[in-house]
């Protein structure tokens, strides 16, 4: 589950949603982009009956420079469930974004 929240917004939409933003309005896109991970699915197994999961994410935040988070691993299990948030700091001048990136 991805979630945006502008830097103007206290809460995030309860359902995923793309946020346009007027490029003659700000020289950036500046905001915070929440992760949720809940859980895996289909997951083959690496050891012999089970596997040990854990999800890593990595996202630009801002040119040139990304962030990584990792969750727990949850041990002996193909279906894990993690339930976690994580929040990105985003800073993205408005003359490296194109219209190919924001057009979801």
């Amino acid at each position: 589950q991805l979630r945006w929240k502008s830097s103007h917004s206290d809460d995030y939409d309860e359902m995923p949603r793309q946020e346009l933003v007027d490029p003659e309005a700000t020289s950036s896109l500046c905001g915070t982009f929440g992760i949720s991970c809940i859980r895996a699915t289909g997951l083959a197994a690496a050891d012999v009956m089970s596997s040990d999961p854990y999800c890593i994410v990595h996202v630009a935040t801002e040119p040139k420079l990304s962030e990584t988070w990792m969750t727990p691993t949850r041990m002996n299990t193909l279906h894990p469930e993690w339930n976690e948030v994580h929040e990105f700091p985003l800073n993205w001048p408005k003359n490296e974004i194109s219209a190919e990136h924001t057009n979801v």
